[in-house]
């Protein structure tokens, strides 16, 4: 059957048309002919059924178009994860604080608090601007904000897309007190990467970062498993 010609449809006894193919397999779908009714081309005198002028007896349907899929909806609470650092973090300014106190008291009492409280305010603002340290993880990416005074304080990190992995750089005294420096690097660049030192239990936070960036970019690898850098 050619698409431009018309044909005419002999059925119960009466001729129907003259009709393009279009039409017929429309009627055919509405069930208004079926492929064993008469059928001639408009200007011959030869019939045959339907089912011998089309170019095939059941048209095989068309798919439906795939229905595009949804993006993923990404659960704030299960990407929100927050680190801060060990007391390990605070040994150092301690010490110096208290060094400096017993050196210029020369063993005198009343000297060595004075200067303890002299000494105090300096070490104090460095205690609380270790505390102000936290590394923390959103749908968009991991971050680490840090800076005690309004004019100190900045946030830096890295968009999901663009983290590379997450690892721990071990050590005796990082092994020994759960301690460690935690390492986010750039895919591209190493000049964009963060770090915090004396992240609190950094093993199990790589861990879980890694996790949810494998969550994140889709991939289905496996359990997250710590990485040494």
């Amino acid at each position: 059957m050619q698409q431009d010609n018309q044909y005419w449809i002999h059925r119960d006894g009466q001729n129907f048309g003259p009709y393009f193919l279009s039409q017929i397999l429309q009627f055919l779908d509405e069930g208004r002919f079926s492929f064993d009714d008469l059928c001639c081309e408009q200007g011959s005198q030869q019939w045959g059924k339907i089912n011998d002028f089309v170019e095939t007896s059941n048209p095989t349907p068309q798919p439906p178009a795939p229905t595009p899929k949804k993006p993923t909806q990404l659960d704030p609470k299960l990407f929100s994860l927050s680190y801060r650092k060990s007391w390990t973090a605070f040994i150092m300014p301690c010490l110096v604080w208290f060094f400096l106190s017993f050196g210029i008291s020369d063993g005198e009492l009343t000297i060595f608090l004075f200067s303890l409280i002299f000494w105090g305010i300096p070490i104090s603002l460095w205690i609380l601007s270790i505390r102000k340290y936290l590394l923390y993880t959103d749908t968009k990416g991991v971050w680490l904000s840090y800076g005690l005074f309004p004019w100190t304080k900045g946030v830096k990190g890295l968009l999901w897309r663009d983290l590379n992995e997450c690892v721990f750089v071990n050590s005796f005294f990082g092994w020994l007190f759960k301690s460690y420096k935690v390492k986010a690097s750039h895919r591209f660049t190493k000049s964009s990467e963060i770090a915090m030192s004396h992240t609190r239990n950094g093993k199990q936070a790589i861990v879980e970062i890694n996790g949810l960036h494998h969550k994140f970019l889709g991939m289905q690898d496996g359990e997250a498993r710590p990485l040494e850098g």
